[in-house]
């Protein structure tokens, strides 16, 4: 395989071009046009807690004459990946010490700048997903109540297991994360120019 897309079951896929179809093509010329290793598009709905304004990359829309930006950090919704790109994720899915995939998005971009050839991420603000959470209706979004201070814990958990028995710090690259500043633009490295 050339690329990998991996959509998390509670999004839906909102933007439709003329033929009624997700436009994944799109999504595919802007990644080779921009050389991009991953690119997500603009998610409505992601989780705006938590004082890491940075993560409202997700849902910023396009500035002019651009299509989105090129960001360090990216949360994992609907990512399309090169194949060393999704390598790279599924060498940090540890499903048996952290089952909640929290922690990811935090270490990706560190771990892939050491690991992936030109690994680079953007956010095409013009096709949009919908993360769907509603915890009142059944089979809508987030129904585990596991709390927060376990799914911290667990990433943590992961965090000791790699360092002490494969030798990487996950917790560097969490805590070296390379944004400017905590707000809404603080991972943005560049835009994404318009395509079409």
């Amino acid at each position: 395989y050339k690329y990998v897309f991996l959509l998390l079951d509670d999004c839906k896929l909102e933007s439709m071009n003329s033929n009624g179809r997700f436009p994944l093509d799109f999504l595919l010329l802007a990644m080779t046009r921009n050389n991009l290793t991953v690119v997500s598009p603009m998610i409505t709905g992601a989780n705006k807690v938590g004082g890491n304004k940075f993560r409202n990359i997700m849902q910023a829309p396009a500035m002019d004459n651009s299509d989105g930006y090129i960001s360090s950090y990216l949360e994992i919704f609907a990512w399309i990946m090169t194949f060393p790109a999704y390598e790279a994720l599924w060498q940090l899915l540890y499903p048996s010490v952290n089952p909640y995939g929290w922690g990811h998005d935090f270490w990706y971009n560190g771990y892939a700048k050491e690991r992936v050839k030109g690994h680079k991420m953007g956010i095409v603000s013009r096709i949009v997903v919908k993360h769907e959470q509603n915890v009142l209706l059944e089979g809508q979004g987030r129904t585990d109540n596991t709390r927060i201070e376990d799914k911290w814990n667990a990433v943590l958990a992961q965090e000791r297991h790699y360092k002490q028995y494969l030798h990487i710090d996950l917790a560097y690259y969490r805590k070296t994360l390379d944004i400017a500043n905590s707000s809404w633009n603080g991972a943005v490295k560049g835009l994404l120019p318009k395509l079409l």
